[in-house]
């Protein structure tokens, strides 16, 4: 028997031997996929959260961290941009980041934890990243892909934490960071870039009209307008005190652990991972400050560092922020951390139709979405034989605190596709097509192994959401927004995903049962490939009937409300908010 003897927190090196070398996670097969491509199947150490109740604990305790932290961190930013912001400002723009950042680092500490635990008294090699000066991000999707989806940052970080606590007969080697461009270059596929048409509103956006509704999905250009105007007439006479997203507060928070292990390395890293813009964006824009109370529509600003910049000014002066659903998984997942902290906690959020979300506090103001509302409501008729599976995106690390798979739990979900591409009969095989996930840094490829085990296996390349309206069947990996799109759309869909890797809130399980009663969402591959086998083609007999009908439309009345008129419902509700 081979005996574990050296441990890898970085890349794959090239002498990689399965029988002795130790994975600390899956991240290691980034941009080595080709060479691996069966890496589901390779063995990993355990992920942290063993179940969705530590995975709670742990999100309230870095919420609870995150309010200990915060009186400090106004006072190191203002000193850092020469201002003289409130902790209300301070608060909506740093949230995404920071707390992103806290939850990486305790993620990565219990990582460390573990393996401390189980190998202490293992004599192990370890290659380690020397300490890095600056990291040098530019802004905030620099700091999420190239920081916390990159894998040399995070095996930085994991140096960090091993080095600090590793017992005497752990023997290290240092190498020099690389470089972001060099690694990037070991993984070409994974570079995530702008689109022509995001780089123009880019470089419009100094020159762009006033508004005060903006990035809302499906609100088109008059719509905006109106409802800016709108807003503007719609005025706060106070400021209301953000609503906690954190349900138990710091009286049970373990201040000792925080502050002694991860609050002292927060504080060594923090200013080597700040983005550059952060230190010159808090005094930009202050001309533009309201002299009396507004409202403002806003939404997806997590990597708007601009715009958050600027709602943050204007909650800074007393504006009623009106944040607003984007996308699916909202009002279902268990666990939502960083979008609860940052939009629930708004004057009102806007949602697709629930009205509750689990543990967390907010406003909520069901509405109908004008994203979904653009998709037709007919009765389906196939246009195509077509079956497309569409593929969640396998992220090797973990990178915030929700209730979606871990980074293990991703080789499950490659081998669930392989088992339900396995169990197909001929004719539906002949008639699938598969779409893998466009691929950004982070992310571990499927496709490799796929086309391995099926080298007849065809993909589905170009937009996406018209041949979704074509084809006669859609099968999703996942829930999600793609799967609210479907159901508003009235494209027959088959889900399948273990629960356990996507935990839904109390108020939402029931919703998805009625759909697991009607066979639009399994529990497991074979149920799914075995109900698409016994329609035999007759798809559409299947989704028309009464009962699957029935469930799709009391789901979507909570998970995607849709109406030809959901203008005047927003204007006859925001008035009265």
């Amino acid at each position: 028997m081979s005996i574990k003897q050296r441990l890898i927190c970085g890349s794959l090196p090239d002498d990689f031997d399965p029988k002795s070398d130790i994975l600390v996670g899956p991240w290691s097969f980034l941009g080595k996929e080709k060479k691996y491509p069966n890496w589901p199947f390779f063995e990993w150490e355990p992920d942290p959260f063993s179940s969705v109740a530590e995975l709670v604990n742990a999100e309230e305790s870095v919420n609870a961290w995150y309010q200990d932290e915060l009186d400090q961190i106004v006072i190191h930013f203002n000193q850092l941009n020469g201002s003289n912001h409130s902790k209300v400002y301070w608060n909506y723009f740093l949230t995404p980041w920071l707390i992103t950042l806290m939850q990486v680092i305790w993620d990565r500490s219990l990582r460390v934890e573990d393996l401390l635990q189980k190998y202490q008294n293992l004599p192990l090699s370890i290659e380690l990243v020397e300490f890095k000066s600056n990291w040098s991000f530019t802004d905030s999707v620099d700091f999420f892909s190239n920081g916390i989806l990159g894998q040399e940052f995070n095996h930085w970080l994991l140096s960090l934490l091993i080095a600090d606590k590793a017992p005497s007969n752990w023997v290290f080697s240092w190498r020099t960071p690389l470089a972001t461009g060099e690694y990037q270059e070991q993984n070409p596929d994974s570079q995530a870039t702008k689109s022509p048409k995001d780089r123009l509103k880019d470089t419009l956006r100094p020159y762009r009209w006033p508004s005060r509704c903006r990035g809302v999905y499906g609100v088109g250009f008059f719509s905006a307008r109106w409802l800016s105007l709108l807003m503007f007439f719609s005025s706060s006479n106070e400021n209301i005190e953000p609503h906690s997203s954190n349900t138990n507060g710091l009286e049970n928070f373990d201040k000792c652990t925080a502050i002694n292990t991860h609050s002292n390395l927060l504080w060594k890293i923090l200013s080597l991972v700040i983005p550059s813009n952060y230190k010159m964006i808090a005094g930009l824009g202050e001309k533009r400050t309201p002299k009396q109370a507004k409202s403002s529509l806003v939404s997806n600003q997590f990597f708007d560092d601009t715009g958050r910049h600027e709602t943050a000014l204007k909650k800074e002066h007393g504006e009623h922020i009106i944040s607003v659903q984007h996308g699916g998984y909202y009002g279902n997942a268990k666990v939502f951390s960083v979008v609860a902290s940052h939009e629930y906690s708004q004057d009102n959020f806007i949602t697709w139709g629930w009205k509750n979300h689990g543990r967390y506090i907010g406003n909520f103001k069901p509405l109908p979405s004008p994203y979904l509302s653009k998709f037709p409501q007919n009765a389906f008729s196939k246009n195509n034989e077509s079956i497309i599976l569409v593929s969640t995106r396998h992220h090797a690390f973990t990178y915030r605190f929700d209730s979606t798979p871990q980074p293990g739990d991703h080789a499950e979900t490659v081998k669930g596709k392989i088992e339900f591409i396995s169990n197909l009969t001929l004719p539906v095989r002949n008639n699938l097509l598969y779409r893998t996930f466009p691929l950004g840094n982070g992310s571990l490829r499927d496709d490799l192994i796929l086309t391995q085990k099926f080298p007849w296996l065809k993909y589905c390349v170009g937009e996406l959401q018209p041949q979704l309206n074509a084809c006669s069947l859609t099968v999703l990996d996942h829930p999600g927004t793609t799967l609210n799109i479907n159901l508003a759309a009235n494209n027959p869909t088959i889900g399948f995903w273990p629960k356990h890797h996507w935990p839904m809130s109390e108020q939402a399980e029931p919703f998805f049962e009625k759909i697991r009663d009607v066979g639009i969402i399994h529990t497991s591959a074979p149920s799914a490939a075995q109900h698409i086998n016994a329609l035999d083609g007759d798809i559409a007999i299947w989704w028309n009937s009464v009962q699957v009908q029935n469930a799709r439309i009391e789901w979507n009345k909570n998970f995607g409300n849709t109406s030809k008129i959901w203008l005047w419902h927003w204007t006859k509700e925001i008035w009265n908010m």
